[in-house]
């Protein structure tokens, strides 16, 4: 599994796209279809709906990772700026974060994308 962050409309689906040579019928923004997709793109999206409907995302991911072990996940980066007032958006950023910090744990290789140029971190 490899972790592509990055801030908002920094180039990062593109990057891996490119670097990764990922056709778009192989990218997926959605855990239901990650088992079968080269790259899960918009991770921190899935991990809110999945917040709003009472699911518990660590356990989805965590069981997309063993069940697609080579998959490109991609995740913007949420915990760089204010801190949000509403309480939902608190723990969606707390838990994407989380998530993140887990799946580079696991990692074979994190990259960071900034202005569409990566910075390989692990």
């Amino acid at each position: 599994m490899r972790l592509i962050i990055g801030g908002k409309a920094q180039g990062k689906r593109d990057y891996a796209a490119a670097a990764y040579n990922i056709a778009p019928e192989e990218m997926t923004g959605e855990l239901a279809a990650a088992k079968s997709a080269r790259l899960l793109y918009g991770l921190e999206e899935e991990v809110a709906r999945c917040l709003r409907e009472g699911i518990e995302p660590e356990a989805i991911v965590a069981e997309i990772c063993e069940a697609n072990p080579d998959i490109i996940i991609v995740c913007r980066e949420l915990g760089c700026g204010v801190v949000p007032v509403e309480r939902f958006d608190r723990e969606w950023r707390e838990r994407t974060g989380r998530i993140c910090c887990e799946l580079a744990k696991q990692a074979e290789s994190v990259e960071r994308i900034l202005c569409g140029l990566p910075l390989r971190i692990k």
